[in-house]
């Protein structure tokens, strides 16, 4: 699933253009050498590629950890929405059930509701049967 949708993923769009400049460098740095093998034994050639490619990594590096921070802080936010849902469903069976059964069931529906709202939110789809339906 998660392969299907790497094309509209933020994360890959966000490392994507550094990782084509990378890969577009090392294709041309090897058709270089494979077309002048003279170039190999020179050694202030292969000193400076290796001192350009050495910030190319490490940009390349930072780049990836950006957005893999970005989306860590997402995940760890949506649990902690996950958890606060969980709670205040809790709360709704502990305090509310006891004393009124429509109240309850209702508040179940709209704690249901958001999470799949917010879920439809972030994916762009739409659950609009879905509300009628249970509402």
């Amino acid at each position: 699933r998660h392969l299907i949708k790497w094309i509209i993923s933020p994360t890959a769009r966000s490392v994507f253009p550094a990782v084509a400049g990378f890969v577009a460098w090392t294709y041309l740095v090897v058709l270089v050498m494979n077309r002048s093998p003279s170039l190999i034994e020179k050694s202030a050639f292969t000193a400076g590629l290796g001192s350009f490619t050495a910030p190319v990594s490490l940009l390349l590096a930072l780049r990836t950890n950006r957005a893999l921070n970005r989306l860590l802080e997402a995940r760890r936010q949506w649990g902690k929405m996950i958890t606060a849902t969980k709670s205040m469903a809790q709360l709704s069976a502990i305090y509310i059930l006891p004393i009124d059964k429509n109240k309850a069931l209702l508040m179940g529906r709209y704690l249901s509701l958001y999470m799949w709202l917010m879920k439809g939110f972030f994916r762009e789809e739409d659950h609009a049967p879905l509300i009628r339906t249970i509402l």
